[in-house]
């Protein structure tokens, strides 16, 4: 019997700047497979600066990079080494130009171009997570007034995240920045964890400083940029693989591209991250795609065709996971577990058809639910906040209108 209950859920708020992930020390908290080295294959030495075809022919690396100062890689502490996933000693690290105390705007940057790349024509990437690791240097070198910021021309720089919070504080009172006392700790920031919302897409990103602790000069370890990866099953060619791109979704197929032209290098699925269905244009048919080993994924968007998910289990995570059905219909026959919830969007209809042990409540926002297991909503509230429940069985969840 399904009980229904007339509640107001509550509202939160979020402090975006207040508690990144730490994900450890060294080269093995780094996530690897970002959008500046897809292959984790880049070779600083055959790297050229400013090379007339795209540098990922030349060295391993996926996007042309650019800085302020100090640009290249090399024996030194030059600025690229940020993008050489690597944490540690001087040739693993930016250093040490100087950033006025000053809140100005006339600090220092680093940051990739994947307009020959990745995001060619009038392609873009969506930015969903990020990873900012501190040098092996003094505290009082880490950046404490910085922003992640995004562009289509390398002119207009657009803020996608920004840490403000101490409002440049940090220089007054000399408490060193995010990272306090901890060197090489990788920091991840994400959507999934709140820390900023769904930008829209660039082809260009960089990291801009103005403001240290209380140091003239700034230095870095590593920035690692992802964004969301678009099911693919034939690597660089354009599309997703065909009409029905059936497929195994795991942490080692490497079946995703950061391209939503499905034109470039593929690569593995990054755990926690945006799965989009799918690739460029072709995938119109009703592919099958079976999890092996279990995967974890923030949301899943479906953009065409009516795909079937399948086997194993997937795990959402992050704040507020979403399934967004733009496309007629997805059906996930795999057990979803997790403890955030489940958010449903999109006008299409989303099919659950197994006993799923998620908890924290399901909410419809739009488009059509489809049940065909007393258990298939886990545990906690249904929430109608907009579109069509249908199912077949009795549901054991209470529902708030």
């Amino acid at each position: 019997m399904v009980a229904v209950v007339l509640l107001l859920a509550p509202s939160s708020s979020v402090d975006s700047q207040a508690a990144p992930i730490v994900r450890g020390t060294g080269n093995g908290a780094l996530i690897g497979n970002d959008l500046t080295d897809v292959g984790d294959n880049g070779a600083e030495g055959s790297y050229v600066d400013g090379a007339a075809i795209p540098p990922a022919v030349l060295s391993g690396f996926d996007g042309r990079f650019f800085a302020s100062s100090e640009a290249g890689f090399g024996g030194g502490e030059f600025a690229y080494n940020v993008f050489d996933n690597l944490t540690g000693g001087s040739n693993n690290k930016w250093c040490c130009q100087g950033v006025s105390q000053t809140i100005d705007g006339a600090g220092q940057f680093v940051g990739a171009d994947f307009s020959q790349t990745i995001a060619t024509g009038a392609a873009r990437i969506t930015l969903n997570r990020f990873t900012l690791t501190s040098s092996n240097d003094s505290p009082n070198r880490d950046p404490d007034y910085w922003f992640i910021q995004g562009s289509n021309d390398g002119t207009t720089w657009t803020n996608i995240f920004s840490y403000t919070a101490n409002n440049g504080g940090d220089n007054a009172t000399g408490v060193p920045g995010l990272w306090g006392t901890a060197r090489n700790q990788v920091l991840e920031f994400s959507v999934a964890n709140g820390d900023f919302t769904t930008p829209v897409g660039y082809q260009q990103f960089r990291l801009f400083v103005d403001s240290t602790g209380t140091s003239n000069v700034f230095a870095l370890g590593e920035l690692e940029l992802f964004g969301y990866q678009y099911w693919d099953i034939d690597g660089a060619n354009a599309g997703a693989g065909g009409t029905h791109p059936d497929g195994t979704w795991s942490n080692a197929a490497a079946n995703w591209s950061y391209s939503d032209a499905g034109s470039y290098a593929t690569s593995n699925w990054i755990s926690g991250g945006d799965a989009v269905f799918s690739a460029g244009t072709d995938a119109t048919g009703s592919p099958t795609i079976t999890i092996s080993g279990g995967v974890n994924a923030h949301n899943i968007i479906v953009e065409q065709g009516t795909p079937t998910i399948t086997a194993s289990t997937l795990t959402l995570s992050g704040l507020n996971p979403t399934i967004t059905v733009n496309s007629p219909a997805l059906t996930i026959q795999s057990v979803i577990a997790g403890s955030s919830g489940l958010v449903k969007g999109g006008a299409g209809v989303l099919l659950l058809t197994n006993s799923n042990t998620y908890t924290g409540g399901t909410t419809i926002t739009q488009g059509t639910l489809r049940t065909t297991n007393t258990n298939a909503l886990g545990t906690g509230t249904l929430i109608m906040n907009g579109g069509t429940l249908n199912t077949s069985v009795d549901l054991a969840n209470n529902i708030t209108l």
